[in-house]
């Protein structure tokens, strides 16, 4: 819910803040993974570490709740949401104009939104299906197939292959990818929203990564061999998994905003949270499978 109110409100504004929350997204997932290494460096309880990573995000929850309640006060947010009707993405206003279309009134913004969410899924199709299918090919891999993922030789006493190569080269190598995925899109921007066809071949063809991701050293495993003996592989099948899925996410739900009808990009986002959403459950119960024929 909190998501959808997010992309909901980003999408009225410039593009530019769509992408800092997407990229806020990526560096919640290194943080977290930072804190497990660090976490498992100074051998700390389980119990601790779990009582301090919910305190974490707790503050963190809180701090941005208290934030959007103030956020209507800001003039520069309540000058896009007042246009929204009649947006134009490509004009930034000074902050004069902001202050003369507000003039003295402190009335309250309230959307005024022309068609529903179901509605705006239709309109935002193409763009909501490139985040759905990426982060379904992303999910099936990441985490239940990749946090299986071993080093080839185990050196008895070694912290490397025994403690540090999962959180290092799975999960750390992921989420920087991720975030230098993201962050690329926002300076890119390409392909341009006329050829999102081609951006859905791209998110289509991450499929790929699938068959390659489970002939490595996944363990346990009952069927299928290992093809992939050297450690290089899973980094490199990691590293391209999290930069394609930052990069494409991004490029999607950007676009995605300009594909609706004229006062109705607060609907656009929400819908695309939703196309997000069916993007991770559907990959969590690919995963399940993928993880039987292993």
């Amino acid at each position: 819910l909190s998501q959808g109110s997010v992309f909901g409100t980003v999408a009225v504004l410039p593009y530019k803040h769509m992408k800092a929350a997407l990229e806020g997204q990526a560096v919640s997932g290194v943080l977290a993974s930072l804190a497990n290494i660090i976490s498992i460096a100074t051998s700390s309880s389980p119990t601790v570490n779990g009582l301090v990573y919910f305190l974490v995000a707790l503050c963190f929850i809180t701090i941005t709740a208290a934030l959007f309640l103030v956020l209507p006060r800001n003039d520069y947010f309540a000058y896009y949401w007042s246009k929204k009707n009649n947006q134009d993405e490509t004009k930034e206003p000074s902050l004069e104009g902001m202050n003369n279309e507000r003039g003295n009134s402190l009335e309250p913004i309230v959307s005024e939104n022309k068609i529903g969410v179901l509605s705006s899924m239709r309109e935002t199709f193409l763009p909501g299906m490139c985040v759905l299918i990426t982060l379904m090919i992303t999910l099936s891999l990441f985490p239940a197939i990749a946090a299986r993922i071993r080093p080839i030789t185990v050196i008895p006493n070694d912290p490397w292959t025994n403690v540090y190569f999962v959180p290092v080269l799975i999960f750390l190598l992921y989420n920087v990818g991720d975030w230098c995925g993201r962050t690329l899109a926002g300076f890119v921007k390409w392909p341009k929203r006329n050829r999102m066809l081609l951006v859905l071949f791209l998110c289509l063809l991450r499929a790929a990564s699938i068959p390659v991701c489970m002939l490595c050293n996944a363990q346990p495993r009952s069927y299928l061999p290992v093809v992939f003996k050297h450690d290089i592989f899973p980094a490199l099948i990691i590293l391209i998994l999290g930069l394609t899925n930052g990069y494409l996410v991004s490029i999607s739900m950007i676009h995605g905003p300009t594909f609706a009808s004229p006062g109705n990009q607060e609907s656009a986002g929400a819908a695309l949270s939703i196309y997000l959403s069916f993007g991770l459950s559907f990959g969590v119960a690919i995963s399940v499978g993928l993880s039987q024929i292993l």
